[in-house]
């Protein structure tokens, strides 16, 4: 089963999101506060959570460092009506943000189809490995160019990969990127060279 929680203090916006995915095979959970959030990812394992980063009891970005403990391999996607930069890298960096939406957010076939995404996302996720990797803000935008890549530590364990393709064996043989992270350097190979 899918399971995916939304949470947004506007349940106006709940009410849409719910009324726009009920035909769809994804179990959703609505949420209007943290705490409720918090009930809900202690009784069920979600493979996504989705979280407007402006709330009145605690913002989404320290919602999403608790959830990151709580509940590692879910996915995670940020909602936001502002566009401060400082706020979006922060949730990216402290809360391990997979996707940053912004608002307002049409709930169409392309938002259906990201859902479902970053839900196979988890499955890959739940299928490796525990590994706890945060990659160093600078290093960032050397992935912006890159469309399919996969990332190794230094005993040469995929820590992660951007697409379904089977590798090549011939890749590590490809010039590769240096990347800091909390878990020391790791390389980064554009798997379309």
């Amino acid at each position: 089963m899918k399971r995916v929680l939304f949470l947004d203090d506007e349940t106006f916006i709940l009410k849409v999101i719910e009324k726009k995915l009920e035909h769809t095979n994804i179990k959703c959970y609505f949420a209007s506060s943290p705490k409720e959030a918090y009930s809900y990812i202690e009784r069920v394992d979600f493979d996504v959570i989705i979280a407007d980063i402006q709330m009145p009891d605690e913002s989404g970005i320290e919602f999403f460092q608790k959830v990151r403990k709580m509940s590692p391999r879910a996915v995670r996607i940020i909602l936001s009506g502002y566009s401060r930069t400082a706020s979006i890298i922060e949730a990216i960096n402290e809360g391990h943000i997979y996707q940053y939406i912004q608002k307002p957010w049409k709930i169409d076939k392309e938002a259906i189809e990201l859902i479902e995404e970053a839900i196979n996302v988890s499955k890959r996720w739940r299928d490796t490995p525990e590994i706890n990797c945060s990659i160093d803000v600078k290093d960032i935008n050397k992935f912006k160019t890159v469309k399919e890549w996969v990332l190794l530590d230094t005993t040469d364990q995929v820590i992660y990969q951007n697409s379904d393709y089977p590798l090549r064996s011939s890749y590590k043989d490809q010039p590769f990127t240096t990347v800091r992270s909390n878990i020391g350097e790791l390389r980064l190979y554009d798997l379309e060279k």
